[in-house]
């Protein structure tokens, strides 16, 4: 089981890693660090949080933006976007074709992060379709962990069984 950890002193923070030397012990019997820039007036604190392997998978995302929600009975509030790439539809009435191909690979870890930064507790997955990605529920529970509300815009052709109940 790996667990990630930081130390915090006046001269910064240092992300480190520990693993445990057995299923059992969550954490090493014994840690050796090598601190030189640690002085007598920092405070060491190390903090330990368990990974959280989600965070690490990828999603192929369009875009990632900031607006105004313009559909559902939360139009008019301010909402997060975030375009999933790819859709097997080919829709005559898509206003996205441009989500249909290309993309960036982004961990859900980054996009969460990113949401973040936007500050806004509005956010809908959109594509493309996003239920064509298997991590979008990881994503989608990610987000509500953090206290956002999180909207899903799909065609409706898949089932939404990989989204958080």
């Amino acid at each position: 089981m790996a667990f990630q950890a930081m130390i915090r002193g006046a001269t910064g923070i240092l992300p480190i890693e520990l693993h445990g030397r057995d299923a059992h012990a969550p954490w090493p019997r014994m840690l050796e660090l090598n601190v030189p820039t640690v002085g007598k007036q920092d405070r060491l604190e190390i903090t330990a949080v368990e990974h959280d392997p989600r965070l690490s998978a990828t999603l192929t995302i369009t875009e990632i933006y900031k607006s105004v929600q313009g559909e559902s009975t939360w139009a008019g509030l301010p909402c997060i976007f975030v375009r999933f790439t790819g859709c097997h539809l080919r829709c005559v009435w898509c206003d996205t074709e441009y989500a249909f191909h290309g993309g960036t690979k982004m961990s859900v870890e980054a996009i969460v992060d990113r949401c973040v930064e936007l500050e806004c507790p509005l956010v809908e997955i959109t594509g493309g379709e996003p239920l064509l990605q298997k991590q979008c529920g990881a994503l989608a529970q990610c987000l509500l962990e953090r206290g956002m509300t999180v909207l899903c815009e799909t065609s409706g052709a898949l089932p939404i069984d990989r989204l958080p109940a």
